[in-house]
């Protein structure tokens, strides 16, 4: 379900539609039980596209 959020992310931000990119990142990441901060502060790649998301 969780990786379905950030799929649904990436889709958003595609269309051109940051808002819906970015609140359904976010939903990713409470699945997760991530902060934004938390998130920023890991090293590991499998959370990269998130961060350039987010820029």
């Amino acid at each position: 379900m969780g990786r379905t959020e950030a799929n649904n992310a990436s889709a958003y931000l595609r269309a051109g539609q940051p808002k819906e990119a970015t609140t359904a990142l976010e939903n990713y990441w409470r699945l997760q039980h991530l902060t934004e901060d938390q998130v920023a502060s890991l090293i590991y790649p499998r959370y990269s596209g998130d961060i350039i998301l987010l820029a």
